[in-house]
């Protein structure tokens, strides 16, 4: 008890008090930074949830690749392709060489890298 009593006459806290100090000044940084974590965490939440909610997702294939970079591209045995990928596949065979992506309505993207607006098709020429 004398210890104790030295320390608080000499202006200072008891170390056990002190202690409590110090743990009661770090409670509202480490509540705001798991809050932080917390927001981060649930935006991530919805944005998974959001993408979970739509039937199919947009990814471009080695065909509209090839057309935005004006690249060539090998359609290996394609007489034993489906008769719906040989007909979408016409109008790229054609002299005009152009694709209508109706799938991708609404996403950025374009050969001219323009975005389409509001369900728009998007058109590939070369």
């Amino acid at each position: 008890d004398d210890d104790e009593t030295e320390v608080e006459a000499e202006g200072g806290a008891a170390p056990d008090e002190a202690g409590r100090q110090s743990a009661a000044a770090e409670k509202p940084a480490e509540a705001a930074a798991a809050l932080g974590a917390l927001r981060a965490l649930a935006a991530r939440a919805s944005a998974v949830s959001e993408r979970c909610k739509a039937l199919f997702e947009w990814h471009d294939g080695p065909l509209v690749e090839a057309m935005r970079r004006g690249e060539l591209l090998l359609l290996d045995e394609i007489s034993l392709a489906e008769d719906a990928v040989l007909e979408r596949l016409n109008s790229v065979l054609e002299p005009g060489r152009t694709l209508t992506l109706a799938e991708r309505a609404g996403a950025a993207a374009g050969a001219g890298g323009g975005g389409e607006e509001d369900g728009e098709e998007e058109e590939l020429a070369e």
